[in-house]
């Protein structure tokens, strides 16, 4: 944790362009976004749009802007918005292979056709997009699984989102089904991650101390 002179907080030693700031006033945290630093600065609508792009990417890092004593509805604004960064990322992702497997789809097309024998596997391209799909469904969910937390029991939503995470454990796919072992592995690794980046929100102190 690093500190200017005015009392302002810069999280994880970033500076001034880590968007927003924390506030300590009469010992209390208050997070001020990057546009209203910017006073009459942030008046064009592009400009004010840039800075709220700042302070959302700031949030939903994997260092998110967390010093201690952060209130429980910063770590819960922290944990939402890089949980849509990742299901956005994995749709992302799902998008560009898509492209691939079009274009594979026309060289089939083009190519003299060849004659098959029974039902055939999925492709490697295929069992990708279910993976990275299951991925953005699964973040989709636990972003409103915390949602309805933090509704529920403002205070404790961070605790009760952590033991949804380590009770929604995907079932062992059946053998012989491809798709739905690739569904169960990107589920998987996206409830490990999630968990992961939870840990991180609940003791960011140690983070600050590395």
């Amino acid at each position: 944790m690093s500190f200017d002179g005015d009392g302002q907080h810069y999280p994880n030693g970033q500076g001034a362009n880590a968007g927003g700031k924390w506030l300590s006033e009469g010992g209390r945290l208050r997070w001020v976004p990057a546009r209203d630093l910017a006073g009459e600065d942030a008046a064009d609508d592009d400009t004010g749009r840039d800075l709220d792009d700042l302070d959302e990417a700031t949030w939903a890092s994997d260092v998110p802007p967390l010093p201690p004593g952060a209130p429980e509805s910063a770590r819960v604004r922290a944990a939402l918005a890089w949980l849509q960064r990742m299901r956005d990322s994995e749709r992302d992702i799902v998008g560009e292979l898509g492209i691939i497997e079009r274009d594979q789809y026309r060289q089939q097309d083009a190519a003299p056709p060849r004659r098959m024998r029974g039902p055939q596997p999925p492709s490697l391209i295929t069992l990708q997009m279910t993976e990275h799909g299951a991925a953005a469904e699964w973040f989709d969910a636990a972003a409103q699984a915390l949602t309805d937390a933090a509704e529920r029991s403002p205070g404790r939503a961070l605790v009760e989102w952590y033991l949804w995470l380590l009770a929604t454990a995907p079932p062992t796919p059946l053998e012989g089904d491809p798709l739905a072992a690739a569904r169960a592995q990107g589920t998987d690794a996206a409830r490990q991650r999630a968990q992961r980046h939870a840990e991180h929100l609940a003791l960011p102190e140690m983070d600050d101390e590395e």
